[in-house]
């Protein structure tokens, strides 16, 4: 909406179009993918705590919009996310991990998420053993509260992500 009213203000009503047109095309190509991906788990690392995001939440749109299958439907939909273990993921046994660096994001000389992850019990599920880990992008994910760019950027990240294999 705030796009479409700028695009209004400057005379930009073709160029906020085509934009929303791009990413509606960039969504439908990673519908199509999530489809078959099975499992997701969002999880966020800060300072060596692991929270995870579900449906709801501020990431929930993963789930809603593109179409990844929540592994567990019940995480809180906090601001933060759920406090969560490295059991909980083992447990859970997500087919994809995505991974929001939060320390990376706010500039904190902390652990990165890729060495907190990197324990027996996380090397144990589908998404580490299949190499099925996206590290998003921390400031695109955590810091820019909006955008069309910002979004486009997003979804063409997961829809690269998920055909890295092919």
């Amino acid at each position: 909406r705030n796009a479409e009213i700028i695009g209004q203000i400057f005379g930009l009503e073709d160029e906020v179009e085509e934009l929303w047109t791009a990413i509606d095309e960039d969504v439908t190509a990673v519908q199509e993918l999530t489809a078959e991906a099975g499992t997701a788990l969002i999880v966020m690392t800060s300072g060596g705590e692991v929270n995870a995001y579900g449906l709801g939440s501020r990431f929930g749109w993963i789930h809603d919009t593109l179409g990844f299958t929540p592994v567990v439907e019940d995480v809180e939909a906090a601001t933060h996310g759920e406090a969560i273990s490295f059991e909980f993921i083992l447990e859970t046994n997500p087919d994809w991990l995505l991974v929001l660096d939060r320390d990376a994001a706010v500039g904190e000389q902390a652990e990165a998420a890729a060495q907190i992850l990197d324990n027996e019990l996380v090397a144990q599920t589908t998404a580490w053993s299949n190499a099925q880990v996206i590290y998003v992008d921390p400031v695109d994910w955590y810091l820019i509260e909006g955008g069309l760019t910002k979004l486009d950027r997003m979804v063409e990240a997961i829809g690269t992500s998920l055909t890295a294999e092919e």
